[in-house]
């Protein structure tokens, strides 16, 4: 995909972003789930300022196709200083399986790895775990959900 382009987003991005956000939470939810856009501008703001957060754009010479987002963690376990979790990570339909996301996470871990941060994480959907393994990662814990009939459940 010679026409896409990986770079940091800007504040200019944002709309398109939350728009591909929805987009993401449309599919891998239920359609009616309530979504809080201001919150997803403030985390995604947050994540741009705070110096320990990154979201990353997938664009042709048009749009923003996908993004990714994520920040710096330190977990009292398991890990000798802070991990950076992957927290979203979209891509259009139309752009799927060519190989964007394997540059959205090089770009990634070239930025980590300047920063000296050892360990990245993922939080993926069941159906994604494939597409990670592939990607170098292992699996290490699956997180489970049950709805307990809250307007969102």
């Amino acid at each position: 995909m010679s026409d896409i382009t990986i770079r940091h987003a800007t504040y200019l991005d944002l709309a398109e972003i939350v728009g591909l956000y929805i987009k993401m939470e449309r599919e891998l939810r239920h359609p009616h789930v309530t979504i809080d856009v201001n919150k997803v501008f403030v985390t995604l703001t947050n994540m741009m300022e705070s110096g320990k957060g990154m979201v990353l754009v997938a664009q042709n010479s048009q749009s923003i196709v996908g993004f990714g987002s994520g920040q710096l963690m330190n977990y009292a376990y398991g890990y000798n200083g802070s991990v950076f979790c992957i927290e979203h990570l979209y891509m259009e339909p139309d752009y799927r399986s060519k190989g964007i996301m394997m540059l959205m996470k090089a770009e990634c871990e070239d930025k980590l790895k300047q920063a000296d941060i050892k360990y990245i994480e993922a939080r993926v959907e069941l159906d994604m775990v494939g597409a990670y393994e592939k990607m170098g990662y292992d699996v290490d814990s699956v997180k489970v959900i049950k709805s307990l009939g809250g307007p969102d459940g």
